[in-house]
C-alpha cells in the first residue's frame, strides 16, 4: 500500500545503499509483511517509521507514530517497550510526563480495543491456541543471524548511540523469543515481523564495513 511504502521509505532513505535495503526487506518485510498481513503490515510500516524519531530522541513522534500503528493492528503498542527502556534510569520531569502521557495512552487504547486484545489474548496464549505457525522457527532463525551480527559488529555498523541501543535491544529480544517459539509459535511469528527491522539495518550495512575488500563485499551483497 502507498501508506506502507511512504513509510518504507523514511525508514531506509538514509541508508548508504537503498536499492541494496530494498532487496533485503523484499522477501519478507514487504512481501509477507505488508501484504500477507493487511492491518499489520500497516502497522508495522508506522513501527518502521517511528524508530527514525526514536534514533533521534524524538519520543513524542516516536509516541504518534506508534499510536497510529496500533489503530490498525493492537499489537503494535508493544512497540511502547522500546520507550520504556529507553527512559530507564533518566527519570527527569520531561520523561515522567512522558512516561504518564504514555501510559495513559496505553489504557485508552486498551478500553477502545479490549474486545481486540480479548481476542487475541485468547488466541495466543488462552485456550484457544489450537494453531500455530510452521514458519516460525525459519524466520526466527533468519532474524537470529543478523541478530548476532549486530551485537558482534555493532560499533561498526552504527554511529548512532541511540540506534545502537535500539538495535542491540531489537537483537536480544530476537534471539530470546526462541524460548516461547513452540508454546505460542504464531505470537511469536507476528513479534519477529516487527523486530524484522535488524535484516536491513545488517544486510544493507555490512558489504560497507568491508568496502576496502572488493571480494568480500560482493560476497556478502550476493
Amino acid at each position: 500500500s502507498i501508506i506502507f511504502f511512504s513509510c518504507f521509505h523514511k525508514f531506509i532513505k538514509n541508508e548508504k545503499d537503498i536499492f541494496l535495503a530494498i532487496i533485503i526487506a523484499f522477501p519478507y518485510i514487504i512481501i509477507v509483511g505488508s501484504m500477507g498481513y493487511i492491518r499489520q503490515g500497516l502497522a508495522l510500516g508506522f513501527i518502521l517509521y517511528s524508530y527514525s524519531y526514536l534514533i533521534k530522541d524524538k519520543k513524542t513522534m516516536f509516541i504518534f507514530l506508534t499510536i497510529i500503528g496500533a489503530s490498525f493492528h493492537v499489537s503494535a503498542l508493544l512497540n511502547l517497550i522500546f520507550l520504556g527502556i529507553f527512559l530507564l534510569g533518566n527519570y527527569n520531569l520531561k520523561n515522567i510526563i512522558i512516561i504518564i502521557f504514555t501510559l495513559l495512552l496505553a489504557y485508552i487504547f486498551y478500553k477502545i480495543e479490549i474486545i481486540e486484545i480479548n481476542r487475541l489474548q485468547l488466541h495466543y496464549f488462552g485456550d484457544l491456541v489450537y494453531f500455530g505457525s510452521s514458519g516460525a522457527k525459519f524466520r526466527w532463525f533468519i532474524n537470529c543471524i543478523p541478530s548476532i551480527l549486530f551485537i558482534l559488529l555493532y560499533k561498526q555498523l552504527s554511529d548512532n548511540n541511540l540506534e545502537r541501543k535500539l538495535y542491540l535491544i531489537v537483537s536480544f529480544i530476537s534471539i530470546l523469543l526462541i524460548v516461547y517459539i513452540d508454546t505460542f509459535s504464531t505470537f511469536v511469528d507476528r513479534i519477529i515481523l516487527y523486530l524484522s527491522s535488524i535484516q536491513i539495518i545488517v544486510f544493507s550495512r555490512l558489504p560497507f564495513i568491508f568496502k576496502h575488500n572488493f571480494k568480500n563485499s560482493f560476497f556478502i551483497k550476493i
